[in-house]
């Protein structure tokens, strides 16, 4: 019985986990990329969050990238930063005041995480065939 009630468990929180793609990075940012990182943007006043995404260097002459990305289902509720996945509300940050001017900045929960995934695609042009290498970031649910 107890087996049961754990299987069932398990299984009713691995329903809520989904992976929400947020963006994708080709070109000549994904060859000069040492490392792509997300953290959440907001706005409060409007509701409004989206993902801040960072595209760090490999050039010590060259600067980072800075992106930002829309996240469908992405919205600020409260003090909190949810998304909303098939109607349930999954809270992936908690907005605080930090710093001596009490700045609202969002800090992330474990119930997400950005995940990097890369992709590799052939693309015919009708004369050649090149490989294009891209990353695909994504915000996966716990």
């Amino acid at each position: 019985m107890k087996t049961l009630i754990t299987l069932l468990a398990l299984v009713s929180f691995n329903a809520f986990a989904a992976k929400v793609p947020v963006t994708e990075v080709n070109g000549f940012a994904v060859n000069s990329a040492s490392s792509i990182t997300a953290d959440f943007g907001i706005n409060e006043s409007l509701g409004r969050a989206w993902a801040e995404v960072t595209l760090a260097s490999t050039f010590s002459d060259s600067s980072d990238t800075y992106l930002r990305a829309q996240v469908p289902g992405l919205s600020i509720v409260g003090d909190q930063v949810v998304l909303n996945v098939d109607g349930q509300n999954v809270v992936c940050a908690n907005i605080r005041p930090v710093g001596i001017f009490r700045y609202r900045v969002a800090k992330k929960t474990r119930e997400c995480a950005f995940v990097v995934d890369k992709k590799t695609t052939q693309v015919d042009d009708g004369y050649t065939v090149r490989t294009v290498k891209s990353y695909v970031l994504s915000l996966e649910t716990k």
